[in-house]
Parts: C-alpha cells; sequence; structure tokens
C-alpha cells in the first residue's frame, strides 16, 4: 500500500445493505486451510421434494379469534424471537436445522404454492411452538407424519401436538400451503422487502428481512437459528431463477441451496441472460438483462476489483459468486455468494458488495444489530481504498459523519442500521486504525482479522486483539474513543 498524503474528497456513496445479509454463512468455501467441509449439492436422488397438490381454493385455518387447547405454559415456546429490533420476529423452544421449501409460481409470479419441509430438535420439552406466518393460508400441518392441530394467531402459525416432545428430540414439520404475497416494509426500512415483483412482471425480487420472509413461507425467524436452506421453484417458462447458494435441478424444479438462515437468503427471478468470467479458477455468473450495457464492462472491472480486496482481506472465501441484476430497484445486496444489483448502480457500489463477500458473508457478528457497522464500514473503507487504489491519497470519510454522533455500539432503531454513522463513522475508525498504528500492521491486521475468523463470528474485541498483538499497542482508549463515545476523535496525525 502507498504512503499517505492528505489531498482528495471521497464522497461515499451509502449502499443500503440489510443487517440479514451481513450475518450469513455458507459451506461451501473455498478449499483454503480451516475451511469447512463442501455443501452436498442436492440432486433429484439426495432430497425428493415434497409433493404438492394444485387446488383451486385452498383450505385455510386463517382466522381472527381462536380457541387453543389447553397446554401448559412451561411446554409452549416462545412466540417471540431474539430480535432486539424485531421483536415480533423468531420463535423459541426448537432449533431448525433444515428448511426445504417448494415453491410453484403462478405465470404472474403474484401467487405461490408452497410446501415447507423443517427438520429441527426441540431445545425444552415441548407440545406448542410457533411458525412465522404473515397471511399465509394453511391447508395442513403435519408432525412426524401426523396431521395436527393448527392455528393461525395474528403473525404466527401456531402448532400444537398431541404428546409433548422432550428436550433433545428431533422432529419435522410439513405444511402445505398457499399465499398472494405481498411487498413488506419492515418498520424503520426505506425500502421493501418481501416478494416484491416488477410493474412490468418480468422480475420477481424476494429477500427475508426479518419479518419478510414470513410473507411467503412458514419459517422461525430467529438471527440465532441459522440453517440450511434450500429452495425449490417452479418458475414460469422463459424466466430464469438465481439465488444464494449453490444451484442443482430436480425435475421441473430449480434447487438452490445454503447454509444461512432463511432471513438471509434471496432469489430473484427474470429473463436473465447469463454469462461466466472465470476469475483465479473461481467461476463468477453474471445474470444480467439480454444485451445488458454493463456485462462487457463488469466483466473486466469484477476481476480488477476481487484480485484489489484480495490483496486487503486474503484469498476469496467462497467456490462460486453470482450476481444478479434487480434494475428498478434503489439499492444493492451482498449474500454469501450472491450479489443482488442494479446495472445502473455506480461501480463504487459493486466494489462494496464485493468486499462484504469478506466483511459480513464469510465473517460475520453474532449481533447483527449491535456490530453491523463493523462489516459495512469495513466495506465502505474497502470502497475507499480500491477508489483510490491508484494514487496516495487518503480518502476523507468525514463527509457527512459531523463531530459528534450516536456511538457506533448504541443502535436504538433499524434507521440507526443504515445511517451515515453506520456507514461513514464506521469506516472512519478504520481509516483511523490505519493511522494509529501505521500502513503495515494495520493491513496485516485486516487481513489476519478475515483469516483468523473465516467462516465464523467476530466482534470488536477480536479486531481489537488483532491490531494490538501485529502493533505491540495498547489500543483500549483507541477503541473506547471511537466505539463507545459520541464525539467523533480527532485523526492521529500522518507520519512523515
Amino acid at each position: 500500500m502507498k504512503k499517505l498524503s492528505r489531498n482528495s474528497t471521497y464522497g461515499a456513496i451509502l449502499t443500503l445493505a440489510l443487517v440479514a445479509s451481513a450475518c450469513t454463512a455458507v459451506s461451501e468455501p473455498a478449499s483454503t486451510t480451516g475451511s469447512p467441509p463442501q455443501a452436498t449439492m442436492i440432486t433429484s436422488t439426495t432430497l425428493d421434494a415434497p409433493e404438492i397438490t394444485t387446488t383451486t381454493a385452498p383450505a385455510t385455518t386463517t382466522t381472527t379469534t381462536v380457541v387453543l387447547s389447553d397446554v401448559e405454559p412451561a411446554l409452549t415456546g416462545a412466540a417471540s424471537g431474539d430480535w432486539r429490533l424485531f421483536p415480533g420476529s423468531g420463535n423459541g423452544g426448537y432449533d431448525v436445522t433444515l428448511v426445504d421449501l417448494t415453491l410453484v409460481l403462478s405465470d404472474d409470479m403474484a401467487q405461490i404454492e408452497g410446501v415447507a419441509a423443517i427438520t429441527a430438535h426441540a431445545t425444552q420439552d415441548l407440545q406448542r411452538f410457533s411458525l412465522d406466518a404473515r397471511d399465509l393460508n394453511i391447508a395442513s400441518v403435519s408432525v412426524g407424519g401426523e396431521e395436527v392441530e393448527s392455528d393461525i394467531v395474528g403473525p404466527e402459525l401456531v402448532v400444537t401436538l398431541d404428546d409433548p416432545l422432550a428436550e433433545g428430540d428431533p422432529f419435522t414439520v410439513s405444511v402445505t400451503y398457499s399465499a398472494e404475497p405481498q411487498r413488506y416494509l419492515p418498520p424503520g426500512v426505506p425500502f421493501p422487502m418481501g416478494w416484491d415483483r416488477s410493474s412490468s412482471g418480468d422480475l420477481l425480487f424476494v429477500h427475508g428481512f426479518p419479518g419478510a420472509a414470513a410473507t411467503w413461507a412458514p419459517v422461525n425467524e430467529s438471527k440465532d437459528d441459522p440453517a440450511r436452506f434450500i429452495v425449490r421453484i417452479d418458475a414460469p417458462d422463459g424466466l430464469e431463477v438465481t439465488g444464494s447458494g449453490f444451484r442443482s435441478e430436480d425435475g421441473d424444479f430449480v434447487v438452490w441451496d445454503t447454509q444461512q438462515e432463511i432471513g438471509g437468503s434471496t432469489f430473484a427471478i427474470s429473463d436473465y441472460e447469463q454469462s461466466t468470467i472465470e476469475w483465479n479458477g473461481i467461476p463468477i455468473e453474471l445474470d444480467l438483462t439480454p444485451d445488458s450495457p454493463v456485462r462487457d464492462k463488469w466483466s473486466e472491472l469484477i476481476p480488477e476489483m476481487l484480485d484489489f480486496h484480495e490483496s486487503v482481506f486474503g484469498p476469496f472465501p467462497f467456490e462460486r459468486l453470482g450476481i444478479s441484476a434487480i434494475n428498478g430497484k434503489q439499492f444493492a445486496l451482498s449474500d454469501a455468494t450472491r450479489i443482488l444489483i442494479p446495472e445502473s448502480m455506480p461501480s463504487p457500489v459493486l466494489a462494496h458488495e464485493l468486499a462484504h463477500q469478506w466483511a459480513g458473508n464469510a465473517v460475520h457478528s453474532t449481533d447483527p444489530e449491535t456490530y453491523s457497522w463493523m462489516f459495512e464500514g469495513l466495506a465502505t473503507y474497502a470502497e475507499a481504498l480500491f477508489i483510490n487504489r491508484d494514487n496516495d491519497s487518503i480518502p476523507d470519510l468525514r463527509f457527512g459523519v459531523p463531530s459528534e454522533t450516536r456511538p457506533l455500539d448504541r443502535v436504538d432503531s433499524v434507521d440507526d442500521l443504515l445511517d451515515a454513522v453506520t456507514y461513514q463513522r464506521g469506516a472512519l475508525l478504520y481509516h483511523a486504525l490505519r493511522l494509529e498504528i501505521g500502513e503495515d500492521a494495520f493491513f496485516d491486521t485486516l487481513r489476519e482479522f478475515i483469516q483468523r475468523n473465516l467462516h465464523g463470528t467476530a466482534e470488536i474485541e477480536d479486531l481489537q486483539a488483532v491490531a494490538e498483538e501485529l502493533s505491540g499497542q495498547d489500543l483500549t482508549a483507541f477503541f473506547t474513543g471511537w466505539v463507545s463515545e459520541s464525539a467523533v476523535p480527532e485523526l492521529p496525525p500522518i507520519d512523515g
């Protein structure tokens, strides 16, 4: 990295990345030391899709008032989860290991008929539990192959067993349902999520932000319950299905298989024209519009961006990457192995989302509501580094950051996850650390921090520990000032 001088201004572009996409992990990393095993590809002989029987008027148990069978409170799983900012999402009493969804879409992609097959185990003695389900028409619910009592209570599908499960018991839940899923606007989020169709009908964009996944599938939207997520999609003829994870075919279904919570999974369906770039032995799939004006540009720029990020963070952490166009949107998202971005987005946004493959996807936080700034700030700083890669200037990341803000570790609302503090003050911390400990120690710290925690979780204490180890400095006062105090510290001076 070049010696610093202070002679330029960087007007950073805020990418409205989601908290759910900054807390994902996939089980097919690049073949590097210490990485987890490769995911098993799905074929019709390894996992059979649940059968869907199409009906013109599916049964529904949706009611406004229900009377549930008596169950001891000690045998009832919590009907709210562990999202501090999304208290209505998630459920307790069980842990999910596999969500296997089969979806048949109508020709206009406005309706679905589905089967959700969920594999879990009880984390307490359990007779009643809930699944998040918003405006779904439930035809039947079975546990272990036996139909059970179920009721819709508000946004929850409440399941009651005849006989309780013991703590640790495995069980399977199968839900047959239909829906006309709509766009969902989570409280505090400035753009709709969930099931979002373009007005022309040629694009369906789906993302599982807390609250949104439950508009198209009965799920447990707990942030601490990552599970293997498989979605089998029968889409209208002529449209291509893209998504998080790894693709295979299963009869009439396109299958996407990933190892992450459903809240961090995404898929998009459009009349994509697919091309593939080979970069360092890794296939980079581009799913863009036919005759896309950016295909040639991105084919040249993406390898350059990946080369740069790899020099900063270390080897690319996955064995593949896909990029899908979501034209008409005003934001970009990055899940593990899949980026969704409008073709009209400026190039720096693409650099930001590519950086998330390391910072936020391969390494993420156990508490994304508090520490999303760690990875949004790091991706923003990597974006700035790439923009300034050919000169020795300092990006002026104080742009948009006043002299006093909320502390980075005080996140009181969803708005706080998407503001300039998360992105700009978060990025400014990394730049201040660079000035504090010097060029060599700083870039060694970034690389070691990512590689040491690859395909796992890390908190700010882990970053501090690596920086102290490699610089030989006590950085307690530095991190306290930048993370936990309202006043934005002065940048350390530049040597030379």
